[in-house]
């Protein structure tokens, strides 16, 4: 389907022209500093098998990000949807990973200290993972009783049984994870760095963590509370 794109200058047209059946001239593909977006929700398909519109019913104003983001979609989302991805989406917080290839997640914190973390990939895949409190505290007693413990989570190695034992493999062979959720260590490596629940051996190869703290559920509601009031 294609991506109607309606925009008109505030300046120049009042709202009240949408009801006199004046419509601006439409614009596709294009946003103008200062232009506001059109959205149509019920396009209408001629006899010829293209689309037009109703030139004003189902009119709905929105901001060039908001469209963009509608239009994603095949058939378009609904309103209402993206209003409810948004809302969701404020309550998660980006980081990324430590080391010399870093990657970019979001994650968030439930009341109940599950920990979620949301990862998207370069084939379009996106993955999330809730974390509860008993893997967290055995994750975090695992590296009390070490001295430094290893990032371990390649996937190959992994998969093949040859990984030097360290976080990787602990979340595959203890908790029972995934091998694609073993490559989390990375992520939770670096939010419980910041935390300041783990001590971090600064290395971007042969990455490897040491406890530090007991207190853990306050040092990472803290970090998430932080991080939330600098995204907002």
């Amino acid at each position: 389907m294609r991506t109607f794109l309606l925009t008109w200058n505030p300046s120049k047209w009042d709202w009240d022209s949408l009801e006199n059946n004046t419509i601006p001239e439409e614009k596709y593909g294009e946003i103008g500093e200062g232009f506001i977006h059109i959205h149509h929700i019920v396009p209408i398909k001629n006899k010829g098998g293209n689309y037009t519109l109703d030139p004003v019913r189902d009119l709905r104003p929105v901001c060039p990000n908001c469209h963009a983001m509608l239009h994603r979609e095949d058939p378009p989302l609904k309103i209402d949807e993206l209003k409810k991805q948004l809302e969701n989406r404020s309550s998660w917080v980006l980081m990324s990973t430590l080391g010399s290839k870093k990657k970019t997640f979001w994650w968030k914190l439930k009341d109940d200290f599950t920990l979620c973390i949301y990862r998207e990939f370069k084939n379009d895949i996106k993955a999330n993972k809730e974390i509860s409190v008993q893997e967290l505290e055995s994750l975090i007693n695992y590296v009390k009783k070490q001295d430094w413990v290893d990032l371990a989570n390649n996937v190959q190695k992994i998969s093949e049984g040859m990984e030097k034992e360290g976080l990787g493999k602990f979340l595959y062979e203890k908790l029972n994870w995934q091998i694609a959720e073993a490559q989390l260590a990375s992520h939770l490596g670096s939010i419980f760095t910041q935390a300041g629940i783990w001590e971090y051996n600064g290395q971007v190869r042969g990455i490897k963590f040491k406890h530090k703290t007991d207190d853990w559920k306050n040092k990472l509601q803290k970090l998430y509370t932080e991080q939330l009031d600098q995204n907002n």
